[in-house]
């Protein structure tokens, strides 16, 4: 591993001491599968169960802009059960595809807090679905909806006051395309989320962007006009939760931006 500080942006400098080291890693899985090719149709499901023992523990310290790693000689353990499931059909009739996907993560881990080891739970929740279809011969349209709750709880701990966070997102992604013969094509994408800690105010935002291809007839010769942040955002914010860490960034964002492309292939 590089053991010295690596500029991540015009702000931010992080270094790393070694690696984790585990003791033992105990794990075991069971899968099922079930698919139909002629009907175009999928399911599955998976369980695990995981325990990890670990001689070391990964500790953060911050000075300044400079955020270091440090590796603290403490035996902790984690345990971790993940169910997951899922199914996909193709629906003949009015010819469109649906998939949906559901994962729980269950885990219990130790964390250094005030010195102490501290018990946390933590859960995290995740689902999501899909949905392709097309239209004529022309036009194909795809939207994809997720959502995810993670909680996280301490235990009893005389050193330390309990605590319970949780965060949850919302997520829609769509997209057009529109082709002309074989030449042209253009596609409108678009996402939009919803992000909320425990305690703060929620975040929003949404995005468009825009994708136009010429390809001559001979195919040697491609243009392409990209559109990105068509609404012109310019400020980009993000959560990140995990046990007792809590992390919220922002991004100044350039705003609406158009680049034209000439491509030859030889």
């Amino acid at each position: 591993i590089y053991p010295n500080a690596i500029l991540l942006d015009f702000r931010s400098l992080t270094a790393n001491d070694p690696l984790l080291q585990t003791a033992n890693n105990h794990y075991a899985s069971a899968e099922y599968r079930y698919e139909k090719a002629i009907a175009m149709f999928v399911m599955y499901g998976k369980a695990a169960y995981a325990i990890q023992n670990s001689n070391t523990m990964q500790a953060w310290q911050f000075e300044e802009n400079i955020q270091r790693s440090k590796t603290l000689l403490l035996e902790n353990q984690q345990k971790t059960l993940s169910v997951s499931g899922g199914t996909s059909k193709f629906f003949w009739g009015p010819k469109f595809r649906l998939s949906v996907d559901a994962t729980f993560a269950s885990m219990n881990l130790e964390q250094l807090i005030n010195n102490s080891l501290t018990p946390i739970a933590s859960q995290n929740y995740n689902v999501k679905g899909k949905f392709e279809k097309s239209f004529l011969s022309s036009v194909s349209a795809e939207y994809i909806f997720s959502a995810s709750l993670n909680t996280n709880t301490s235990k009893l701990s005389q050193d330390i006051i309990p605590f319970k966070n949780s965060f949850t997102s919302l997520n829609h992604r769509g997209a057009i395309v529109f082709n002309a013969g074989k030449q042209w094509q253009a596609k409108l994408s678009g996402i939009q989320s919803r992000a909320m800690q425990s305690g703060n105010s929620p975040i929003r935002y949404f995005f468009l962007d825009l994708t136009m291809n010429y390809r001559t007839r001979s195919k040697k010769l491609e243009l392409v006009m990209d559109i990105s942040n068509i609404l012109d955002q310019k400020h980009f914010e993000i959560y990140h939760l995990n046990g007792n860490q809590a992390m919220r960034m922002s991004y100044e964002l350039r705003g609406r931006t158009s680049l034209l492309k000439a491509l030859y292939y030889f």
